[in-house]
């Protein structure tokens, strides 16, 4: 979602008391008429702030002009204030803060219908119409919540609001969930709840057939993607109902790893300190002075869990979280020892243990060579599971190679480049090889940026930056895209091409499989091992 601060009102006393609390941008979200400000479609009166609900009690507002709480604002849609902070899907970060979608608000709009939503409804649909970030599936029009759900709701409320409060919260979720219709209609076409559309099916079809349509309802908006991937219908509704069960799935290496970030920060670097147990105990070596030294320092006996599981475990799942949270670390080394692009899981409850970071190890004392050689395994891990992202700076951009690389560097990082050097013909084939695979790939564009390129010498600068939060989207990481469109803002008018559309600046992929696809391209067209080269970097 593209967006500033500099059109939200009240951002300044926002960040007095932001200090007056020491919060974290991680305790709060901006939401409301500021998710419609931050798009600049029109201003916000005051700032809606959804805040952490362990925080809520110790934070007065009265001194803060302009600034109001919202609390379980999106509960009659299906998202609770702590899913609102925790799931990257539901907000953007927009200058550090979390901004709440634009289709979240206006899904709340839609259900909600007062007077003053209509224009706002107007305004969001046209906004819609023209962007490219606007995200279907975030839409909300058919939220049903469950009768445990409602009671539970209506006992915090009469805790926190009182009896009459909550009789009136009881009306309006009535309104806007219940079989009466909502406004006046003498139209009785087809059904357009969830109970509605259930009933109907039920009657037409069977209950066979209308739980099949329920699984693939759940499928499509469960946010982990893990039940879109599992096949098998009785598994897929044992983890629709998310009873504590252990389902075994099969989780893509790279979506797990951007699941334990904590912002930009890692927080298991211990996971590739017993990978490095993993890989030299497989191959019958001894374990490095790092693993032993880790194992000391945190009271463990790594080496030893680590030779078991490689014994008895085989290929067993590994547990997670339903935060995707590693229950079994020295378990998840050893299967990734084994195939890093994806492991076997089972979905359960637990509790998460000795997760370390960067700054940990620096902290604990460990020396530089241990930490490079964490490092060196890290991207390692990163490159063989596809999250590394690779990104290609083209013949054009060669003259302002180490200017370009500095301001990704200061971005992301950027964990090795190496240079191709091609032949005519190798490097036409590289082109066409790298694009051919793009569903919406224009023949006349490819020419076009071959034709401009044909004076320059064919050299490419390949390298492997590291993406925390991609923010992938029908497709597409919203991250590298802003990445080139700011490499390009800023050199394009330098190199002043003919042809400024045909983007002779750098190329990157766009999602995990993207980036295994483009990995395998270079991989053809690279004199040393990709591998070796992300060693010597790191």
């Amino acid at each position: 979602m593209p967006g500033t601060l500099s059109t939200i009102n009240w951002i300044d006393t926002l960040e007095v008391l932001i200090d007056r609390y020491d919060l974290s941008a991680e305790e709060f979200c901006l939401v409301g008429s500021a998710s419609l400000a931050a798009v600049d479609l029109r201003e916000n009166g005051d700032l809606d702030v959804c805040f952490a609900p362990s925080l809520r009690a110790e934070i007065d507002l009265e001194e803060f002009e302009g600034i109001e709480s919202a609390p379980n604002k999106y509960e009659h849609i299906g998202i609770s204030d702590d899913e609102l902070l925790s799931n990257d899907r539901y907000h953007d970060i927009v200058e550090g803060y979390k901004v709440l979608r634009p289709e979240i608000e206006y899904s709340h709009k839609k259900v909600r219908q007062w007077d003053k939503d209509i224009e706002d409804i107007e305004l969001l649909e046209a906004y819609r119409t023209r962007t490219d970030s606007w995200d279907p599936t975030l839409e909300v029009d058919d939220y049903t919540p469950g009768v445990g759900e409602l009671v539970r709701r209506g006992v915090q409320s009469f805790r926190e609001d009182g009896l009459l409060t909550t009789v009136g919260h009881g009306i309006t979720q009535l309104r806007w969930h219940g079989p009466l219709p909502r406004g006046r209609s003498d139209y009785s076409g087809q059904p357009t709840t969830i109970p509605g559309k259930a009933v109907r099916s039920v009657r037409q079809d069977g209950v066979r057939t209308t739980l099949d349509r329920g699984v693939r309802l759940v499928k499509l908006t469960e946010p982990t993607g893990l039940l879109d991937r599992y096949s098998g219908f009785r598994r897929k509704v044992k983890l629709g109902t998310l009873v504590d069960r252990e389902l075994e799935l099969q989780y893509p290496t790279a979506k797990l790893l951007a699941k334990q970030y904590d912002g930009e920060t890692f927080t298991r670097m211990d996971l590739v300190v017993r990978l490095l147990a993993a890989d030299t105990l497989q191959a019958g070596d001894d374990v490095p002075a790092v693993v032993s030294e880790f194992a000391d320092e945190t009271g463990s006996t790594l080496r030893t869990d680590i030779e078991q599981s490689l014994e008895t475990r085989g290929d067993e799942p590994v547990a997670v979280g339903y935060d995707s949270s590693i229950l079994d670390a020295d378990a998840l080394a050893c299967g990734l020892a084994r195939t890093p692009e994806s492991v076997p899981v089972t979905i359960q409850s637990g509790t998460t243990q000795g997760a370390c970071s960067r700054e940990w190890f620096e902290s604990a004392g460990f020396s530089v060579d241990q930490r490079q050689q964490i490092e060196r395994r890290f991207a390692e891990l990163l490159y063989q599971s596809n999250a590394l992202f690779p990104f290609m700076l083209w013949p054009p951009a060669q003259q302002y190679r180490e200017e370009i690389l500095e301001q990704l560097r200061t971005e992301k990082r950027v964990h090795f480049t190496t240079t191709l050097q091609l032949s005519e013909e190798a490097f036409e084939s590289f082109i066409w090889a790298l694009y051919e695979s793009q569903a919406d790939l224009d023949p006349k564009h490819i020419e076009t940026k071959l034709d401009c390129m044909a004076p320059y010498e064919k050299v490419v600068t390949v390298g492997g930056v590291e993406v925390p939060n991609p923010r992938i989207r029908e497709g597409f990481s919203n991250e590298m895209i802003k990445m080139k469109e700011r490499v390009r803002e800023a050199f394009t008018p330098r190199l002043d091409p003919d042809t400024p559309e045909a983007n002779l600046l750098i190329h990157a992929a766009d999602n995990y499989d993207h980036n295994k696809e483009t990995w395998e391209i270079v991989r053809q067209y690279a004199e040393t091992e990709l591998i070796d080269v992300i060693r010597q970097s790191n």
